[in-house]
């Protein structure tokens, strides 16, 4: 295998190559949070249409549309679940979620920093000892954490937009229905 890129990169730039890449996952958190909105926007309207629907609607095709009225309802719940999960980690933490076994990512995770300096003094000792070289660890294990979130979360909202999708298949086709037999 080839050398390593960053072989002969000075520390400082390290740091400020993963400040950006940071920057960058924290842009994209956001993306998907706004994205994740819209889609649990639309499966409000689709919840709107299907108590519309249901009130005034159902009739003589009851026995075909109301699977299909409950598959929908279920689907669209199914939608809204997974986009919350697009937009909040549910995890406990990061090690668990990610499954991420390295060392403590000093300064970058709550969890990780209090767990040893329950106090400002220890808290202001670790502060005051960091290398440069400690800290381009800790930062490049964030930016592992993070990177392994977004690709948990693209998944997520992914699977949240198809089912949304197929929850407004299922309500066409259960009006598609209902108009043909009227």
């Amino acid at each position: 295998m080839g050398r390593d890129i960053n072989d002969n990169m000075p520390t400082q730039s390290k740091l400020e190559l993963i400040k950006w890449l940071l920057g960058r996952t924290d842009s994209l958190r956001n993306s998907y949070g706004s994205r994740a909105a819209i889609v649990i926007s639309a499966n409000a309207i689709i919840l709107a249409c299907i108590i519309v629907f249901i009130d005034k609607r159902l009739g003589a095709a009851n026995f075909l549309v109301i699977p299909l009225v409950v598959l929908s309802l279920v689907l669209s719940t199914v939608s809204v679940v997974l986009a919350i999960m697009a937009t909040a980690n549910l995890r406990r933490n990061a090690r668990t979620g990610t499954g991420y076994n390295g060392p403590i990512r000093q300064f970058l995770s709550p969890a990780d920093m209090f767990a040893n300096n329950t106090s400002f003094e220890p808290f202001r000792d670790s502060f005051n000892k960091l290398s440069e070289e400690e800290m381009v660890q800790s930062a490049t294990a964030e930016l592992y954490i993070c990177l392994r979130f977004q690709g948990m979360r693209y998944a997520w909202l992914k699977a949240s937009i198809k089912f949304l999708l197929a929850a407004f298949c299922a309500l066409a086709l259960s009006l598609l229905i209902v108009t043909m037999m009227s």
